[in-house]
């Protein structure tokens, strides 16, 4: 660290041999400086984290983890080892080369990567996925890799190369070149796609070469493409089946309305095309159709995944002088060719080991996509929050590989015997089996764990005589979700989006779940009590919330200066996701046919969503929620044949807003900050509003009658006022007034107080609040 510390470009830093621990590097140098090992592989890491970095080469070590993210520049790894995956986001410039990257749930990531070339390289032995390939990457190169051997069990669906279409953008100009793909039988449960193109977004994939490729996997889909809509050329490949396998196809296939009119096939050997589309064109190539291991001898030098197999047979119809199939790379490979660094183990061979060891017996580090290390609240810089009987974690939680994955020791939360469980995701996809949110274990007990599998949410809870699973359809990828479920001894109930999904009257708590809480996988494998997941999420998880059931409380009546007031609120409240909800029954309010509903509020952040005061319930009827959308102060009315949404824009952190809303008469009106009065026609009233008023969050997803609230605000409350009939702005004003007056002489005493301290310490001219 030292001589990377004194370094400023242009240096080459050589390594002893030894183990060195964990390597962080956030420095931008004006040119390239190497780290290199003394000797090949026996300098070794427990990870290298080149986020944030620029201009630096790592070259000959061996790691057990290798990432770099957060806007990296012109970064490289040469002739390296890593045995648990390499992540790679946001980089410009990427080089791998000559590596041998093995392990982890997806082996290799590059998420919205420019400017990389992969060569060369030896991948293998993932969890599910070898190489993925998502969202804004693009200008790519990979050639002449070795991938090969997923290890995966079901539910995985894995693949060998993945690209995906994420954020709004699909890679593109991207060339698969001279690769050997193969998936050993003998590793896994599961068979392996070959190189899979889906998922696009908006116009389709576009300016994708793949040429010069040998594959041999038992998927049907060896070549997969969706949504190639410009210049894809699948050209001069070669494709081999398993022996009575299904494998050896290029597949276009017609899904969600792309007709793969970009896509020419030409020059290739396979089994088979399946053209769903009838879009593309089609010319010149050689199909088989048979996986016959006898009719295969008749046309490839062998069946066993090494690069001489797919040499064809001298003298048949795909024989070299006929310029079909991986004409290109087969010759060079017969000349002698070695720049692959690695070649793949025969059907009969055990995974790969990897090829080089440190040169100490060092003690083994800890590394971070192994799930031995419970992540505490001071090790991340999300805004988490631990009651006595909540836990909040705040902000947003990108997810695409173990070590994003939160473990977190929840021992510090009290038992809860009834309550609610909150998160929003939205995922890059939804094909496989992902966890979302878990606090489970191996075996029954108290448990719960949330997870997507294939398109469907699902979310089980279990007691220590069986378990339950509620299920919410049609999930889609890249789309937010708001999901909400309550559970007690009375059932539980699962909500998307404030509307329910499903409900179960199985007893379920938390008063014996002593499990560690995951955000981003799936914690039902583990030994209870300890860290342990699987099923890494891929995407984003935000606003996740675990509280008890809050009791409702007697309201706070004064009805000076008011007629008709039926309830107020004017102490100055701080309310966050780890505040309770203020709560009071339905049974102290009387059935309304007209009313006045006003507020002031001060948001410490804008959000997604910010629940203000709510009458509500799922389902349409006499309904009432207040709240604030991004910038946007939605008042929303319901009756029994629909809904209105009266809207004010330009709503801003740390500033006080009041508003006025008013219904009844036929009409419905919202003014904010003593501004113009909006109103428009609706036949709304609280005649039959039986629902509990919620202040600070929102009671929309709850039952009728019930207390249930989600999506807390972050911020403060200063004064709410409810009353029968439409109340004049002015008697609204003077009560509000009158309220304050006993704390006015408070308030200003402690300013003062405050600007004598800050002029005391020589602050005078900056801004500051209080």
């Amino acid at each position: 660290m030292s001589a990377i510390g004194s370094a400023t470009g242009g240096e080459t830093i050589v390594l002893a041999d030894g183990y060195y621990g964990a390597l962080t590097i956030t420095k931008n140098f004006g040119s390239n400086i190497t780290i290199e090992a003394a000797n090949q592989g026996s300098a070794s890491f427990a990870m290298i984290d080149l986020s944030k970095a620029s201009d630096i080469t790592i070259s000959g070590v061996q790691m057990t983890y290798g990432r770099a993210t957060q806007d990296a520049s012109n970064i490289a790894f040469l002739d390296s080892v890593s045995t648990g995956g390499m992540y790679f986001r946001d980089v410009n410039g990427l080089t791998l080369e000559r590596n041998d990257i093995s392990g982890g749930e997806h082996t290799l990531i590059l998420n919205d990567i420019q400017n990389f070339e992969v060569r060369s390289n030896n991948i293998h032995h993932a969890e599910s996925d070898l190489v993925r390939v998502t969202g804004a990457s693009q200008y790519g190169l990979f050639e002449n890799n070795v991938i090969h051997d997923v290890a995966a069990t079901v539910p995985q669906h894995p693949d060998l190369i993945q690209l995906i279409g994420i954020n709004g953008t699909n890679p593109t100009d991207i060339t698969f070149s001279g690769n050997l793909l193969y998936d050993n039988p003998k590793t896994g449960d599961v068979y392996g796609q070959g190189l899979f193109i889906s998922e696009p977004i908006g116009e389709g994939y576009k300016n994708i070469l793949i040429e010069n490729n040998m594959i041999m996997v038992g998927s049907p889909n060896s070549i997969y493409i969706n949504g190639g809509q410009e210049n894809i050329v699948i050209e001069n490949n070669t494709l081999i089946p398993w022996p009575g396998a299904n494998g050896g196809v290029i597949r276009l296939t017609d899904k969600n309305g792309y007709d793969n009119s970009g896509v020419t096939v030409t020059d290739n050997v396979a089994r088979y095309l399946l053209n769903e589309t009838s879009g593309s064109l089609i010319e010149k190539n050689y199909f088989y159709s048979s996986s016959d291991p006898a009719f295969l001898a008749t046309l490839f030098q062998g069946l066993d995944g090494d690069w001489q197999d797919f040499l064809p047979v001298e003298g048949s119809a795909i024989d070299l002088s006929n310029g079909m199939g991986a004409v290109d790379r087969l010759t060079s490979l017969l000349n002698g060719d070695d720049s692959t660094s690695a070649i793949v183990p025969t059907a009969d061979a055990a995974p790969a080991e990897p090829t080089v060891s440190p040169v100490e017996p060092a003690p083994a580090p800890v590394a971070p996509t192994e799930p031995d290390q419970i992540t505490t609240v001071e090790d991340v810089t999300h805004n988490i929050v631990i009651g006595a009987t909540s836990f909040s974690m705040e902000g947003s939680l990108e997810v695409s590989g173990r070590s994003d994955v939160l473990e977190l020791d929840l021992s510090g939360l009290d038992p809860i015997s009834s309550g609610d469980i909150q998160f929003s995701f939205n995922a890059d996809t939804v094909s496989g089996q992902f966890g979302l949110v878990s606090r489970d274990a191996y075996g029954n007990g108290d448990h719960f764990t949330s997870f997507i599998k294939d398109g469907v949410l699902n979310v089980r809870f279990q007691n220590e005589t069986g378990e339950v699973s509620l299920t919410a359809n049609n999930i889609q990828a890249n789309t937010d979700y708001d999901a909400s479920v309550s559970f007690g001894a009375d059932g539980i109930e699962l909500s998307i989006d404030g509307q329910i999904a499903d409900t179960s009257d199985f007893s379920a708590t938390m008063e014996g779940n002593n499990e560690l809480l995951q955000i981003g996988a799936n914690g039902w494998a583990s030994a209870s009590g300890q860290a342990g997941f699987t099923q890494v999420f891929d995407g984003t998880i935000w606003d996740v919330g675990i509280s008890e059931k809050v009791a409702t409380v007697a309201p706070v009546v004064d009805n000076s200066l008011v007629d008709n007031l039926v309830f107020s609120f004017d102490e100055p409240t701080i309310f966050n996701s780890k505040t309770s909800p203020f709560t009071v029954a339905a049974s102290e309010f009387p059935g309304m046919e007209t009313g006045t509903i006003a507020m002031t509020f001060n948001l410490d952040k804008l959000s997604s969503h910010s629940g203000l005061v709510s009458r509500d319930a799922r389902g349409n009827g006499d309904h009432f929620t207040a709240y604030v959308k991004g910038d946007t102060l939605i008042a929303r009315y319901q009756n029994d044949d629909g809904e209105i949404l009266l809207t004010h824009d330009g709503i801003k952190a740390g500033e006080d807003v009041s508003f006025v809303t008013q219904f009844g008469d036929g009409s419905v009106s919202l003014s904010v900050n003593e501004g113009p009065t909006q109103t428009e026609a609706f036949d709304a009233s609280w005649i039959n509003n039986n629902e509990v008023l919620t202040i600070g969050s929102n009671g929309w997803t709850s039952a009728s009658g019930g207390s249930k609230t989600v999506k807390p605000m972050t911020g403060t409350i200063y004064d709410v006022l409810i009353a029968e009939g439409k109340i004049a702005n002015e008697s609204i004003d003077a009560y509000f007034d009158g309220q304050q007056e006993d704390s006015s002489a408070l308030r200003v005493d402690v300013t003062d107080i405050f600007t004598g301290m800050m002029e005391a310490s020589g602050i005078v001219d900056s801004d500051f609040s209080y």
